[in-house]
């Protein structure tokens, strides 16, 4: 009898362990099962196309519109999905990029996957889970990535948003949009002036609705390019938003050519000198008070300088020509304010009319020929209180400046340009093909004749 009960213990004990064998099979059967739906899942998903990009470019005329971020309806409400920042900040590469076409995905790093040996899983903290056979490493996403067709830039794991990269805006959700405009950098988030009293329109057309004003040198973002038919460009002045007319803009040349090199003396210690000679109460001086600072937009610390919108489009060709040659523009003025020219030229007829030197030195060329302080200084107007024309010089392709006949701003008939060397005569080709006039007496100034009857202003940048 005790016999017979051992047995069947045994035999309990034998049916017992092959059942929590069979049950411990199955569950990991099930639980390998689920692994692998969960990755091939993972995988369909990212390598799925079938959802639409809200990231789209449609050209109509000529004119490019972004559906994501701009949408006029019937009733002609303009609605902004996002906005300009001034608190944002910008991540650049190493490779100087400056501009992004939709079209060109070549210029962003596709994500990679491969089906057995890489799974890419997107969570909150934008890591990249590799899974190998003999090892697993995590590891945080950097740069640019590819989504469903739309654009994404990750900094140490981090999804920037409301931001710049490599001149590219990102969005509010972090999408790449395309860049506004022909300039080297996205128009959108750039910075200008009104240079007289602008309305405001609902649409971009004279007869459209006034919505509200700018006042003479109120400071405005750009939101697009201007319309080609009616010249009219978005933008957006003490939160109201809507069209102003493009030729009464100066904008901020550092938002949209980023890459020329800004030396604003006037800005900082101005360097006028005639005969050697300094200038009392404006040599050395800020004569424009204010000085360079940290522009978000682009990245760097950076002067202001303003310049009429269609005078800075030309000046972009003239840009594009130098880097093409192997050479950078480096600009020492643009807009200069009335008052501020005024004090320039009372002080240098002080210098003139109490130092003979320096009047002879103003007055004859090495040749006798007579010029006088009116060539060096306007005795009314110049075109840089209109914003019309820029002084520069070169540099070569590692932004070192070239040497001219004479130092920038020597007002004298030393820098004639009939006295051009090398270096002053390749920056006039360059200035000239891309439509500039020239000044007989100064090598580095370069004005457009086109819109000398714009007004001319006083105000202080800001």
């Amino acid at each position: 009898m005790i016999k017979r009960k051992k047995n069947t213990v045994f035999l309990g004990s034998v049916l017992l362990i092959m059942a929590v064998a069979f049950f411990s099979f199955t569950e990991k059967n099930i639980i390998d099962t689920e692994k692998k739906e969960y990755y091939r899942g993972v995988i369909e998903e990212n390598h799925s196309t079938n959802e639409s990009s809200s990231f789209q470019i449609i050209e109509r005329n000529e004119k490019i519109t972004i559906e994501s971020d701009t949408e006029e309806n019937s009733s002609g409400r303009v609605e902004e999905n996002s906005q300009y920042s001034n608190n944002s900040n910008i991540y650049r590469r190493n490779d100087n990029t400056s501009s992004y076409n939709s079209e060109e995905d070549n210029r962003f790093a596709e994500i990679e996957e491969e089906e057995e040996d890489l799974v890419e899983v997107e969570d909150e903290e934008d890591t990249i889970v590799s899974s190998k056979k003999t090892s697993s490493t995590t590891t945080k996403k950097n740069g640019w990535y590819t989504k469903n067709g739309k654009k994404y830039y990750y900094n140490n794991g981090k999804k920037l948003k409301n931001t710049y990269v490599d001149y590219i805006y990102l969005n509010h959700n972090g999408v790449a949009q395309a860049k506004v405009g022909h300039f080297s950098a996205t128009l959108y988030g750039a910075r200008a002036w009104a240079n007289q009293t602008l309305n405001i329109r609902k649409k971009a057309t004279s007869s459209s609705k006034i919505i509200g004003n700018v006042p003479t040198g109120g400071k405005m973002v750009i939101l697009s390019e201007e319309n080609p038919n009616t010249k009219y460009i978005k933008v957006k002045y003490n939160g109201t938003i809507g069209y102003v007319y493009s030729d009464y803009l100066y904008i901020n040349l550092p938002d949209v050519i980023p890459d020329a090199v800004y030396k604003i003396t006037n800005a900082s210690h101005s360097i006028y000198k005639s005969a050697g000679k300094r200038i009392s109460g404006v040599t050395g001086e800020n004569l424009y008070g204010y000085t360079k600072k940290y522009n978000a937009k682009i990245g760097k610390n950076t002067y202001y300088a303003p310049l009429l919108y269609p005078v800075a489009k030309q000046l972009q060709k003239a840009y594009n020509i130098a880097r093409k040659q192997g050479y950078n523009l480096k600009i020492y003025d643009t807009y200069r304010p009335y008052d501020v020219s005024v004090k320039i030229n009372r002080s240098f007829r002080n210098l003139y009319n109490s130092n003979k030197s320096v009047k002879k030195t103003i007055n004859y060329d090495k040749s006798g020929q007579y010029w006088g302080p009116t060539w060096f200084l306007a005795n009314s107007v110049s075109r840089h209180n209109r914003a019309t024309a820029l002084d520069l010089t070169l540099t070569d392709e590692n932004n070192k400046e070239l040497s001219a006949q004479t130092p920038m701003h020597t007002l004298d008939t030393r820098s004639l340009r009939k006295y051009n060397n090398a270096v002053a005569k390749k920056l006039s080709s360059i200035m000239t093909s891309a439509g500039f006039e020239t000044l007989k007496s100064e090598w580095w100034h370069f004005q457009e004749d086109n819109y000398k009857s714009s007004p001319y202003t006083s105000f202080k940048i800001r």
